[in-house]
């Protein structure tokens, strides 16, 4: 093979690196601005300090948690529902 041919091959491959990740860039920044999440309420944003009061028993402090959650949230907060359902249950029924 004559030098001219490695060249035009070596400039084939390059080209061939070029473009393909040029085409992957794309995608990427494709992805990164079309397909973001919309930005949406977090409704379970204090889960974990109402589940720490509860686990610890500290029943006032949870409730006091729970009734700022489900005012923010308007009720649609699952967690805090289903922790004042049973943080309000009398002593007998369990």
């Amino acid at each position: 093979m004559h030098v001219k041919t490695y060249r035009v091959y070596i400039f084939a491959f390059i080209m061939f690196v070029v473009i393909s990740a040029l085409q992957h860039f794309y995608m990427y920044m494709c992805v990164c601005i079309f397909h973001t999440a919309p930005e949406l309420p977090i409704f379970e944003r204090r889960n974990w300090l109402i589940h720490l009061h509860y686990v610890r028993k500290e029943f006032e402090t949870c409730k006091s948690l729970v009734k700022e959650q489900m005012a923010e949230t308007g009720g649609m907060c699952e967690y805090a529902v289903y922790v004042q359902g049973t943080v309000g249950k009398p002593s007998w029924y369990t």
